[in-house]
């Protein structure tokens, strides 16, 4: 229930966000890409809380990440390499939405650890947005 309110709260910011200074059709136009970006994100910190690795290297990531977290080992790699977090959070500050894809910056908390500022960069992929890379502390 927490993890689908706080998708929520992502979704409603990302449109405020993309709608400041824009004319209702601008609007209705601009936050529907805005908008698929902070779903897949949501989808990200959604199958990082329950664990959900198997969906995370199937339907989060893009290919190219897939193969990069390990191809059909990423759900096992994932596991391993994500023991010990606790209640990931994942704050969306700014959405910039391009031709091939998009850039989420964000700010990254877990249980018992500092927020860090991150840069997340997805790709339209199978018609929708997909995680591609991640580079901590970019800004």
């Amino acid at each position: 229930m927490r993890a689908t309110m706080v998708a929520t709260i992502i979704v409603a910011c990302c449109a405020l966000l993309v709608a400041c200074g824009t004319s209702k059709r601008e609007k209705q136009q601009a936050t529907k890409p805005a908008q698929s970006v902070a779903d897949a994100l949501a989808a990200l910190q959604h199958d990082l809380s329950t664990q959900n690795y198997r969906h995370l290297c199937a339907e989060v990531f893009s290919a190219q990440a897939r193969q990069q977290a390990g191809g059909a080992a990423c759900p096992t790699i994932l596991a391993r390499e994500s023991q010990g977090i606790r209640q990931p959070k994942i704050e969306i500050t700014k959405i910039e939405v391009t031709e091939g894809g998009a850039v989420a910056r964000v700010m990254t908390s877990a249980q018992g650890q500092a927020r860090v500022p991150e840069t997340i960069q997805l790709v339209r992929e199978n018609g929708g947005y997909r995680v591609s890379a991640l580079a901590a502390g970019s800004r």
